[in-house]
């Protein structure tokens, strides 16, 4: 927050920060595959905590655009990510049997939860924030095993996102 406000409130030009890149909250909701609610088999005790985690995470990620903004300024291009299912990871990922609740936690259910990835949409545009959207862009091979991070050509694919959404502002 400082450097921000000092750069761009000094008369140097230059010295500007133009991009503020925001990739959180994913593991915020990986905390589900540690409860014994949600694995092996979801139960509405996993919804619950899934509401209450998504809940936690809006209000964190508003306050934390916010402060964000008013530290950089209305003129500051911010790009916030959306998130891939990394459960759809090629074998050897052990946990390729839940990748459907990977869906419905990310994208929610159409007329019943809102998901992470639509929380993150809809408060960035509160905040002026441009979406990098990397949900359905990586194939079970732009995933590693360890079902969680990109491999190369998945870091490709979402680089690229942030190159299409910066293209957009």
């Amino acid at each position: 927050m400082a450097e921000l406000e000092d750069r761009n409130g000094d008369k140097k030009g230059n010295n500007d920060v133009k991009v503020v890149t925001v990739d959180i909250g994913g593991n915020d909701v990986l905390r589900l595959l540690q409860s014994s609610s949600c694995v092996p088999v979801a139960t509405d005790a996993c919804f619950v905590l899934a509401g209450t985690i998504l809940t936690t995470f809006a209000g964190n990620f508003d306050f934390i655009l916010d402060e964000l903004r008013t530290a950089a300024g209305p003129d500051t291009t911010m790009i916030v990510m959306t998130y891939y299912n990394s459960l759809v990871a090629a074998p050897p990922c052990p946990l390729n049997f839940l990748a459907p609740l990977g869906d419905v936690i990310l994208e929610g259910e159409p007329g019943v939860s809102v998901g992470l990835n639509d929380l993150i949409r809809l408060i960035a545009v509160s905040h002026d924030a441009q979406v990098a959207d990397t949900y359905g862009r990586l194939s079970p091979t732009d995933i590693l095993p360890d079902c969680v991070h990109a491999n190369d050509d998945g870091y490709e694919i979402i680089a690229d996102q942030f190159k299409d959404a910066f293209k957009d502002q």
